[in-house]
């Protein structure tokens, strides 16, 4: 949803929601002749809720600021049986302590935050723009080796770009 609540702000909001399935795929040997064992990797799911609010800020005829903010909450869904090990010890058959099954659609562990996003634009005439932007991201990251903690860490992108006629490169495509 967008509003305009005067000539210098627009403000954008909503929410959102993403299911992933994913599916690795198998790693086949070429014939009986091979080395290579045949390996399938398991589908995962996941979803991913979000919500977010945005300030698009006309500073000046030239000059415009966006300002965004973004809450989301992913969560890693079953069936999955996940080993649970030791902590600060390797991950061994030695140390593990459990295997934990997770039926179809229950959450095996959710992680959650804020993303914010900045970018600035500055119209050198309607044909030529330089923008600049950055951004945080929550990255989610799977231990292919039973999971004890997935991890959840923040990204930060940044990106630079001139344009001509309104263009959109991948750099500047940031808001």
């Amino acid at each position: 949803f967008s509003h305009r609540f005067s000539h210098k702000h627009e403000f954008s909001y909503g929410a959102s929601a993403t299911y992933y399935r994913l599916m690795p795929g198998s790693n086949q040997p070429l014939d009986e002749l091979s080395l290579v064992k045949s390996d399938v990797i398991a589908t995962e799911q996941a979803l991913e809720n979000a919500i977010y609010f945005g300030d698009k800020f006309e500073v000046t005829d030239k000059l415009a600021l966006n300002l965004g903010l973004r809450y989301s909450i992913y969560s890693f869904l079953g069936p999955k049986e996940v080993n649970v090990y030791q902590d600060g010890v390797p991950r061994t058959m030695t140390n593990l302590l459990e295997t934990k099954k997770y039926g179809g659609g229950s959450i095996i562990n959710t992680y959650h935050g804020p993303e914010f996003r900045l970018s600035t634009k500055y119209s050198f005439n309607p044909d030529f723009s330089i923008k600049a932007a950055s951004g945080e991201a929550q990255r989610r990251r799977l231990q292919a080796s039973g999971m004890k903690k997935a991890a959840a860490g923040g990204t930060t992108q940044r990106g630079f770009s001139l344009s001509k006629g309104g263009g959109v490169s991948p750099r500047n495509a940031l808001q």
